[in-house]
């Protein structure tokens, strides 16, 4: 008959956790050991006929086990917000957060440090897409637990918005016409997509990428030059980037380009202006008449009124020949002009007079800017009154108009001021209007 023999598992804190019986002839004694939070290993003993015998410690080298109590599956954590992850596992065990399939960045780390083994972890700002997040515990013995949550789940992650359609070549070429247009692109799948015709202007249209990221959307445009800003909005938040600058006027060459060489150039703050086609970039370039080189002084973008005007600094009294290029896209064209900035003009000149029935018309050069003033009375009366006034234009042209009875003979005395209150001399022409 065979005798039993005992064994005992307990605790190093004198906790009995299993107990078995087995025969004393061959054979062994096996029982499951219930891993605790305890310090120390599982103390295993031996019971032969009443009698205690000690055969060892097996240590406790199994971690305790980790759960993650918040965030819960699918719940959402906004873009560029950091996930606080909560939770429970062995107490002084240590924590690291990463995502599943790149265990080498770590998202987060700490320690299993709260009441009752309870964990507080925060991880780097995130995005706002779906992550599979793993809670890696490394606990007594080096053994390795973890715990798995998924956040923002069905999110992509976020695709820059792009527009493929019209495309740079469409916009190069000017194919982009006034009316109803469509336009298309790239973006993160149902991420909500807006246009507005530029910043802070008009909404052209708002529409939704499909599952694949591709959007499309059609809206009105005028006759005008535009550089649209497309949004893209994900998990609530809005990016948004800049598209190409368009036209949806004809391309037209540069006309009415000045200062020509008939022009008052002011050297210190000379004007350069024309007409062209809007939205294009305009570019003056300048270099002493015949020295074969040039320099860039100045650009500036012709406006939806298809003008342009800005202003450079050039030498006095030099002799210039000007080059002005605009261009849109692919497209451009230049004219040059040739401008002397020595014809300073203290006194009235090229003064001319015509007339319509009893409105007489003057025209003259002036220093740009300049107030012209004109008296006049008969021939030989001794006495005048004035009866034009005007001002110079920026390349110091004037026109004037008054009334003056026909058959007469008249003197018109002709003076230029300017801010420093300088008087030209007088400028004399005689004159009889005619029926």
């Amino acid at each position: 008959m065979s005798k039993k023999k005992y064994l005992t598992g307990a605790s190093a804190a004198g906790i009995m956790v299993a107990t078995l019986a087995s025969g004393l002839s061959f054979g062994s004694a096996a029982s499951a050991v219930t891993a605790r939070d305890a310090v120390g290993g599982t103390q295993v003993m031996q019971k032969v006929h009443g009698q205690e015998t000690r055969s060892g410690v097996v240590s406790d080298d199994v971690a305790s086990t980790l759960a993650v109590t918040s965030p819960r599956d699918g719940d959402e954590v906004a873009a560029d917000e950091s996930a606080e992850i909560r939770g429970v596992g062995q107490d002084g065990a240590s924590l690291r957060v990463y995502e599943r399939g790149n265990e080498g960045v770590v998202l987060g780390s700490g320690m299993v440090n709260g009441e009752n083994g309870s964990f507080l972890l925060e991880t780097v700002p995130l995005e706002a897409r779906e992550y599979v997040l793993v809670v890696e515990q490394r606990g007594k013995g080096n053994n390795v637990t973890t715990a798995e949550v998924t956040i923002n789940e069905g999110q992509s992650e976020v695709v820059p918005v792009t527009v493929t359609t019209p495309s740079q070549d469409d916009v190069d070429n000017g194919r982009i016409r006034a009316g109803m247009v469509e336009f298309s692109g790239e973006a993160t799948p149902f991420a909500t997509i807006t246009m507005d015709l530029w910043k802070d202007g008009r909404e052209l249209f708002t529409t939704e990428a499909n599952e694949t990221g591709h959007w499309a959307g059609t809206g009105w445009v005028g006759e005008s030059t535009y550089t649209p800003v497309v949004k893209q909005t994900v998990g609530g938040v809005t990016t948004e980037s800049n598209w190409l600058t368009f036209s949806t006027v004809a391309y037209a060459n540069l006309t009415v380009v000045r200062p020509t060489a008939d022009d008052v150039v002011q050297p210190s703050n000379a004007l350069f202006s024309g007409k062209g086609t809007p939205g294009a970039t305009v570019s003056v370039w300048t270099g002493p008449k015949d020295s074969g080189w040039a320099r860039q002084i100045a650009s500036t973008t012709v406006t939806g009124d298809r003008v342009f005007a800005v202003r450079g600094w050039l030498s006095a009294n030099t002799k210039y020949t000007v080059y002005t290029y605009q261009e849109l896209g692919a497209k451009s064209d230049q004219v040059m002009n040739q401008i002397d900035t020595g014809a300073e003009i203290k006194d009235l000149a090229d003064v001319a007079a015509s007339n319509v029935g009893t409105t007489t018309t003057l025209t003259g050069k002036a220093q740009p800017g300049a107030t012209v003033e004109f008296w006049t009375g008969p021939k030989d009366s001794g006495w005048a009154l004035k009866r034009f006034t005007t001002t110079a234009d920026a390349y110091g042209h004037f026109t004037v108009s008054a009334y003056l009875s026909t058959g007469n003979p008249y003197v018109l005395s002709g003076y230029q001021s300017w801010a420093g209150g300088y008087f030209g001399a007088s400028t004399t022409l005689e004159y009889t209007p005619t029926n």
